[in-house]
């Protein structure tokens, strides 16, 4: 047990000083994120992301066949996200590039869906004495959805914008 404190002890004092770990919540097209982001090397980082709140408009065609065009379905959704970044300074602050994905699930009256999506992007990350960290994103790329039979989406696109503003505690 002891072991395990003076390690942990010296992992956190490690990190502390070096700011290779940050810990934000913010928005995205998926929704409110939770993000943990953490340095893997000299200039790169990875972070991975969970995500729930976004709403996606769902019809059914049946439906505006039979002329009931104005019911739509708005269903919560959940998702994961990961993301490269490689940043032009050493430390996980200033201009960073990278790749990102992201799976996104939901469900319909009671149908089940996805949507993966895949792409690159830019953001620039701030990171001030306090820790405090502000993380603003924008990227571009692709998906594929898998909607459920009989219903369409109203974001019926096979390209897409990403977009993240996250504020957390870097330490």
């Amino acid at each position: 047990m002891k072991k395990l404190v003076f390690l942990l002890a010296l992992f956190i004092s490690v990190t502390t000083f070096a700011q290779e770990n940050s810990v934000k919540v913010g928005y995205n097209f998926s929704g409110w994120a939770l993000e943990y982001e953490r340095k893997i090397a000299d200039h790169f980082a990875a972070s991975v992301s969970l995500s729930t709140g976004a709403k996606h408009e769902f019809s059914k065609p049946s439906l505006i066949d039979e002329g009931l065009a104005d019911i739509t379905f708005e269903e919560k959704v959940f998702g994961v996200g990961l993301r490269g970044k490689y940043y032009f300074y050493e430390e996980i602050e200033g201009f960073y590039v990278g790749p990102y994905l992201g799976f996104v699930t939901f469900s319909v009256e009671d149908e089940k869906g996805s949507v993966f999506k895949y792409g690159a992007g830019f953001g620039y990350q701030w990171i001030f004495d306090s820790g405090f960290t502000i993380d603003f994103n924008l990227g571009y790329g692709g998906k594929s959805d898998n909607i459920p039979d009989g219903y369409s989406i109203s974001d019926d696109t096979v390209y897409t914008a990403d977009f993240g503003l996250k504020l957390g505690y870097s330490f």
